[in-house]
């Protein structure tokens, strides 16, 4: 898929792993559906993003997150508990 322009840093993480999934730019307020981020693409976000921990993700947590903020929020704090949900 197009690397999309994004307007976070190119530093961040989280918003070049979702450049990967969507053709449009974004910010910490897109919405996730409005981005073309639908349940398998996130899913390939967490994978992408976390390193491989044997944990499980709270798929039920995961859907409830509705912007790209939100999103990236979720990941960091699974990513800092070692890949427990929080």
């Amino acid at each position: 898929m197009n690397q999309a322009v994004h307007h976070v840093t190119s530093t961040d993480a989280v918003g070049s792993i979702i450049a990967r999934f969507v053709r449009v730019p974004f910010t910490d307020n897109s919405g996730l559906t409005e981005i073309g981020l639908d349940s398998m693409s996130l899913v390939r976000v967490v994978v992408a993003f976390l390193p491989d921990t044997g944990q499980e993700i709270d798929a039920a947590a995961l859907a409830e997150l509705r912007t790209v903020g939100e999103l990236r929020d979720w990941l960091l704090s699974v990513a800092a508990a070692g890949g427990e949900t929080p």
